[in-house]
């Protein structure tokens, strides 16, 4: 348990996720742009003056936090303004991606009244401005996705249409990003997601290349270890592609349905494991045993069975 927990934690999250593309999988003589830093004074979004900071000052509760209100309110800058950060889109994700409300509309009036008992004056309208932008965005992101229409099948290779369908679609959701949040903050929230797309992108279209004809034939040893490596390297390979891809063609409808089904899923694994006896009155072997079993007869998506590890065991 202790090894998959370890990979679990390794794996774990969108920016190691992007990491591991840009590190592995880009070609070396390609540029990647680092990520957006915009001026803290420089605000060019609708919604009013607040700092802008890259830095999060606490984390924020995102979409693998377990469920439950933020125990302290968004933070503010020097000035008392609202201060725009990654911790402030996780808190709204937090509502309107991991709230229990079956409707966007109805986990957005959750968010309100969140931000209405914890700012007030102009902090707490700022905030209530930006969640409306914010609101608004995943609804047009969501009705120009399905316009798209990407089929991509997990597991097989991306097809050069679906490939060019996925860049134009960056491009799109990129443009749409900027004109309902501004440059500044969408630089800010997605610029990592952007990345990590076009990392895969160009990725794919490297690997679909031929090969050079007149590039030198490889030793005998060099030979042995592609054989040796190249089956566990190119899973593992696939399975990144597979999940930036997919997240990057997910509508909220779908990722906020899917963090239900999570939690409903993980509320039961909670209430099973009540019920197994005190760990001082069985053999450790055979409780370790039987939270395995529990875990796979649950969580039955493999996705999930793996983030089932940041829940408790005892």
């Amino acid at each position: 348990m202790d090894s998959a927990r370890t990979h679990w934690l390794s794996m774990g999250g969108a920016a190691l996720v992007g990491a591991l593309l840009v590190t592995w999988y880009w070609p070396v003589d390609t540029p990647v742009a680092p990520r957006a830093v915009a001026d803290p004074h420089a605000w060019d979004g609708p919604i009013g003056p607040g700092l802008m900071s890259n830095t999060d000052p606490a984390p924020g509760p995102g979409l693998g936090a377990e469920p439950g209100e933020p125990s302290t309110p968004p933070a503010l800058d020097g000035n008392g303004h609202l201060l725009q950060n990654m911790a402030l889109r996780a808190l709204f994700d937090a509502f309107l991606l991991r709230g229990e409300a079956p409707e966007l509309r109805q986990r957005a009036a959750q968010l309100d009244a969140y931000l209405k008992r914890s700012l007030a004056g102009a902090p707490g309208a700022e905030a209530l401005a930006l969640a409306a932008r914010y609101l608004a965005y995943l609804e047009a992101h969501d009705a120009l996705l399905q316009r798209q229409n990407i089929v991509i099948s997990p597991g097989a290779p991306i097809t050069p249409q679906a490939l060019e369908q996925m860049d134009g679609w960056q491009q799109q959701r990129a443009r749409l990003r900027q004109s309902m949040l501004g440059i500044a903050l969408a630089q800010l929230w997605f610029s990592d997601d952007d990345a990590q797309l076009s990392a895969a992108v160009a990725d794919v279209r490297v690997r679909a290349q031929p090969p050079d004809p007149g590039a030198p034939e490889p030793d005998s040893a060099t030979l042995r270890a592609r054989r040796l490596n190249n089956a566990s390297q190119d899973a593992a390979h696939e399975a990144t592609l597979d999940d930036v891809f997919g997240r990057a063609t997910q509508s909220v409808a779908a990722a906020a349905a899917g963090e239900r089904l999570w939690q409903a899923h993980a509320a039961k694994f909670r209430t099973a494991l009540a019920q197994l006896r005190a760990p001082d009155q069985q053999d450790a072997g055979e409780r370790a045993r039987q939270i395995d079993a529990l875990r796979a007869a649950i969580f039955t998506d493999p996705a999930e069975r793996e983030r089932s590890w940041t829940l408790a065991n005892d």
